[in-house]
């Protein structure tokens, strides 16, 4: 049994093609393409042009990245929209609730909350970081929400405006994962801070001042 298939299309069109049917995006595109592809040419026969995979092969690739799809792709628009009914009754939303109620900082949440998570088990699933990689950035996450939180909530304001205020400077932070690279810096900070403010991250985050208390939250 062989797979033969004649290369008539260009890189750009192929990566078209990748990125419509799996709605990855800029370097997530990249990747999906150099697994696909380049394990393809692997098999090519240079004399003839073509690609000739055994079935042994064939079947050892869709082993090792069965479910390849659902474990890497970003949501697009549609997932998003379809997500948010959802996410609305996610902790880190609620969170975000008690500090303010503007719907372009809860759906800027909503949206990078899911492709941070998405991001991780990309990488993970490619073997560039571990765990104890993931763990030393959220340490330093947390680190600096501590440090944050005592400046900012002995400042005359409002509670609900100190939340605010810690929220914001947390997401602006520079985030450091060993062996991985963030070409949408903000976006990764949101995204991690509001997962460590979930159930998911195990609420190691807060923004209201008495966000425990307010969320029903054991002090521990």
């Amino acid at each position: 049994f062989k797979i033969k298939k004649q290369i008539t299309s260009t890189e750009d069109e192929i990566k078209s093609v990748i990125c419509k049917e799996y709605n990855f995006l800029g370097e997530d595109c990249d990747d999906l393409y150099n697994e696909i592809l380049g394990w393809a040419t692997n098999y090519i026969n240079t004399s003839t042009n073509i690609i000739e995979i055994d079935r042994a092969a064939y079947n050892a690739f869709l082993a090792k990245y069965y479910g390849y799809k659902e474990k890497l792709k970003l949501p697009s628009k549609n997932d998003i929209d379809f997500d948010q009914n959802r996410e609305e009754n996610r902790l880190y939303i609620k969170q975000l609730k008690l500090v303010t109620d503007k719907d372009i900082i809860l759906k800027a949440a909503m949206v990078d909350f899911l492709r941070y998570k998405n991001m991780i088990k990309k990488y993970l699933l490619k073997g560039d970081i571990s765990q104890t990689n993931i763990n030393d950035m959220y340490d330093s996450m947390i680190t600096f929400w501590e440090e944050n939180k005592e400046d900012i909530y002995y400042t005359n304001v409002p509670d609900n405006r100190k939340g605010y205020l810690l929220y914001l400077r947390c997401v602006s932070s520079d985030l450091h994962l060993n062996g991985a690279s963030f070409y949408d810096k903000e976006s990764t900070a949101r995204g991690a801070y509001n997962f460590l403010a979930d159930e998911k991250g195990g609420v190691k985050v807060g923004w209201h001042p008495k966000y425990k208390e307010k969320l029903g939250l054991k002090n521990e």
